[in-house]
């Protein structure tokens, strides 16, 4: 978009927007980030007036027709409003190998949290479904279809023995083995030799098998305000409530396998005791010494291992990681001893010696280790632990060794007192991570946040780098999505009225190009009505302000306020007539140091509407809804007087050029809903601005804008981003800065080479015409089990003469088997024909482990990483 901090440049501010503006579904996030959120489309109103007017029903955003009515998706026609419309993700990084490992969602069941192992770990037997494991069976109940070699009654007692090949059921249970017995008087009842006992799609197994229950004396009564107990109801209590023992136990269930050389357990206390207890549940492998169930989802564990891979619990699996000693109590864990990480046996140093936790936190440690070559580093290892102090405060060393830039020693700590009112900081979180190396170069990042009142934030951000290069030499993937180094701490005050901030912003760098505040204060009255249609708001703001790195400094003083009329003349139009007051104090200016002052006035109007209309279903498609925006607005800002080269331009405050500008806006939205799921989406959206200065009191600016996202299926699609921004359409002698742009363009065309680079960047992005292209077809349905992602993209930037990007992308990864996946990506100059950058990987699929080999090519030269990743865990990864 065009840049409005930058006097005679870009666009105004859309005051109809600012009131009411029409935000309809942006597949943006506007960081940089993936497309993939979910978006809520506004419900735009059928009969095509503008949505603001909150009396009148909107209809459903989503697109409606006879058609719809028939397809397998009809009954999703008549959902309630706001139906949330979904977009799909967009691979907008490095094209990538296919993952793998088996997906979590596999599992056969979804009720659990398979990333999480705890939660498999403690949960009880599941009682009730066929789908998870056994169900308690009503001792109560006769046996039914007893077949035995031999039968013995007692005839002085209720025993019943039965020998040989011995089959029953008792409700919905079969039992098998070679002996048997139950006498209810005596409270017994057992089995033993190959003991069987099948239910549904569960199955037990033992060499012996013991159920004891108590005397009927001993079931809990009633309390006065419960109704007595029927002498039925009394029988099933107490034959519930027994103790149970088991040699050779084996347990095989949908969800999970447990076995255990001997079991025993108070079902009334909820206590007991497994002995050499294996198996797995879902996704993870485990064994246990000794395991002591001390009550409801809680145990402790003696000479413990855990692991994903498939193993036999006779050899080490490819990796586990051991503990000494765990507790969990109420389903959550409390603490761990001696956590250790095994490869094929051979402990590794990830060792912890004591693991704490509370109910909300079930993290131990964080280690990361990465290890490779660089182009700028050489052969390098980076390896961090952070350990769990407390519940609230984690710290750990870091150690980064590299063959060209020494070695470097860090510090990494995160902390959380949000939820900790007994702390000192309470209500204050954040992050502090630093590195310095033996070479003098490093870096340190320190975020913090303090949440003392609702209404009251104080953040503070610290980021110093050594140098220029040190971030993207130590941390290449890192610094290419980021801004440069900040510092600041800002205190904000909201209300429902008004926003109140403090800013102390400091630079610590010669080389970042920012404006200082020593300190500034604001103040931000929010929109309010005033009554008849009319609307104001008003910000004031205060302070020392210092521009790096020219050293220009000065105080200042803003002020502004803004006043709109909403006029709604027929049921499809709004118009909005805005007045804006703008003032403008300076203790100095460039040349000298006088003060110096503006004041203007911002007269305009937008006018606005909104058109739709639904269609019927083509191309697998049930129906679509086209909705159109479009909107004008003119505004007129006269010549403060003042002397505009002379006046310091610290931020968009300093916007004090006297213009006369018109814009127009078109937004066209295309929704689709799927014929055979029923989905609905954002099909495609085409977007035009246009903005031309009629008079400029520094130079014309003229802007164009084209925005247009083409998607036919969640999974593919294409996105054209188009910008021309002109300042030189007519040559005027008298314009300001005139000569330097004349010498700076001269210069460069004659060596090839700008003056002064510094000096260039700060012209160009102030005044500098540029034209901008970019554009991508991409394809990806790898989230939805296929084989294939990729895309094909171009780009271009061009400032006055320079050309920053002519370059072309083309990438591709693709699942070759179950076992093997491949990727490259090119980035081709044509400016300077050559190929900027190639990335080629190769993913591999072992047992329990995906490795990958990637090596990228770029302009500074060649990085190389080996990936290991426990492949039912993907974001579990080591970087070589």
């Amino acid at each position: 978009m065009a840049d409005t901090s930058q006097p005679g440049r870009g666009r105004t501010v859309d005051a109809a927007a600012a009131h009411k503006n029409v935000q309809l579904a942006q597949d943006d996030n506007g960081d940089g980030s993936d497309y993939g959120n979910d978006a809520v489309i506004p419900e735009p109103v059928e009969a095509e007036p503008i949505a603001h007017d909150a009396g009148k029903q909107a209809e459903s955003a989503e697109p409606t027709s006879a058609d719809a009515q028939e397809s397998p998706a009809a009954e999703n026609a008549g959902k309630p409003l706001n139906r949330r419309i979904r977009t799909a993700p967009i691979r907008n990084t490095t094209v990538r190998a296919p993952r793998l490992g088996r997906r979590i969602s596999q599992q056969p069941s979804s009720v659990f949290d398979d990333a999480d192992p705890s939660s498999q770990a403690i949960l009880p037997t599941e009682f009730g479904s066929e789908e998870f494991g056994f169900e308690m069976p009503d001792w109560s109940e006769p046996f039914r279809d007893i077949e035995a070699n031999e039968m013995v009654q007692d005839l002085n007692s209720d025993r019943l023995d039965l020998n040989g090949k011995v089959r029953l059921r008792l409700g919905e249970m079969l039992f098998q083995s070679e002996q048997f017995y139950y006498s209810e008087s005596q409270g017994l009842v057992g089995a033993s030799g190959d003991v069987v006992v099948t239910q549904a799609n569960s199955r037990l197994e033992a060499q012996a098998l013991h159920y004891s229950f108590p005397d009927v004396s001993a079931v809990e009564k009633p309390t006065i305000l419960e109704p007595p107990l029927t002498d039925e109801e009394l029988q099933r209590r107490r034959l519930m409530l027994g103790n149970v023992k088991a040699e050779g136990l084996h347990i095989l269930e949908p969800t999970r396998e447990l076995s255990a050389d001997s079991l025993t357990y108070d079902m009334r206390a909820e206590t007991g005791e497994l002995i050499n207890a294996r198996g797995h549940a879902g996704i993870y492998y485990f064994f246990a010494e000794k395991l002591t169930v001390l009550g409801p989802n809680s145990f402790r564990a003696e000479n413990v291992w855990l692991t994903t891979c498939e193993c036999d619990f006779e050899t080490p699996p490819p990796y586990r990681i051991l503990l000494k000693d765990v507790v969990i109590h109420d389903g959550q864990f409390v603490s761990g001893k001696n956590l250790r990480f095994q490869i094929k046996g051979v402990s590794t140093p990830l060792f912890l010696p004591i693991w704490r936790s509370q109910a909300d936190d079930d993290t131990p440690w964080v280690i990361d280790f990465d290890t490779g070559s660089r182009a700028e580093l050489g052969s390098f290892i980076n390896t961090g632990q952070q350990y769990r102090v407390n519940p609230d405060f984690s710290l750990g060393p870091r150690l980064f060794v590299t063959q060209k830039e020494g070695v470097g020693f860090g510090i990494d700590s995160q902390y959380d007192y949000m939820e900790t009112p007994s702390s000192r900081i309470f209500r204050t979180k954040g992050s502090l991570n630093a590195l310095h190396t033996t070479e003098n170069r490093g870096y340190v990042h320190w975020y913090n946040r303090y949440e003392p009142d609702p209404n009251l934030t104080v953040k503070t951000q610290v980021e110093h780098w050594s140098d220029t290069d040190f971030y993207k030499d130590f941390y290449y993937e890192r610094y290419r999505n980021r801004t440069t180094p900040r510092s600041f701490t800002n205190v904000t005050y909201r209300t429902d009225d008004y926003i109140a901030e403090g800013t102390l912003r400091l630079s610590t760098h010669g080389w970042v190009r920012e404006t200082e505040r020593l300190p500034e204060g604001s103040i931000t009255l929010v929109e309010r009505p005033l009554g008849g249609g009319f609307f104001l708001s008003a910000d004031a703001s205060a302070g020392y302000y210092n521009r790096e790195p020219r050293d220009l400094d000065a105080g200042r003083g803003t002020a502004q306020a803004r006043l709109t009329f909403d006029w709604d003349p027929g049921p499809a139009l709004s118009i909005t007539p805005f007045a804006e007051v703008a003032a403008a104090y300076y203790t100095d200016t460039i040349e000298s140091n006088d003060s110096a002052a503006w004041a203007a006035a911002t007269l305009g109007v937008t006018a606005q509407t909104r058109l739709q209309r639904t269609y019927g279903g083509a191309l697998g498609f049930s129906a679509f809804k086209h909705i159109i925006v479009p909107s004008l607005t003119l505004s007129h800002r006269p010549s403060t007087g003042v002397d505009i080269e002379d006046v310091p331009f610290f931020d968009s405050r300093d916007a004090r050029s006297g213009r006369t500008r018109i814009e127009a806006k078109l937004d066209n939205i295309f929704l689709g809903r799927d014929a055979e799921t029923g989905e609905v989406w954002q099909v495609g959206r085409l977007t035009l601005y246009q903005g031309n200065d009629f008079w400029n009191e520094t130079r014309l600016s003229d802007d164009y804008e084209l925005e247009l996202d083409l998607r036919p299926r969640p999974w593919w699609g294409m996105q054209l981003v188009g910008e021309h921004h002109v300042t030189d359409r007519e040559l005027d002698l008298e314009r300001p800065f005139l000569a330097e742009q004349v010498f700076l363009q001269a210069y460069e065309r004659i060596s090839g080479r700008p003056f002064d680079r510094l000096e260039e960047f700060d012209f160009n992005t102030r005044y500098g015409d540029y034209s901008r292209v970019l554009a991508q077809l991409y394809y990806d349905d790898t989230y939805r089990g296929g084989r294939v992602n990729g895309r094909v993209g171009f780009s271009y930037t061009k400032t006055f003469d320079t050309v920053y990007n002519r370059e072309i992308l083309y990438g591709i990864g693709y699942r070759l088997s179950d076992k093997w996946s491949a990727a490259f990506e090119h980035r081709y100059d044509l400016e300077g024909n050559n190929l900027r950058s190639q990335t080629y990987e190769l993913r591999r699929l072992w047992n329990c482990w995906e490795t990958a080999i990637i090596v990228e090519d770029r302009e500074r030269g060649v990085d190389i990483n080996v990936e290991f990743s426990i492949s039912e865990l993907p974001n579990a990864s080591v970087k070589l």
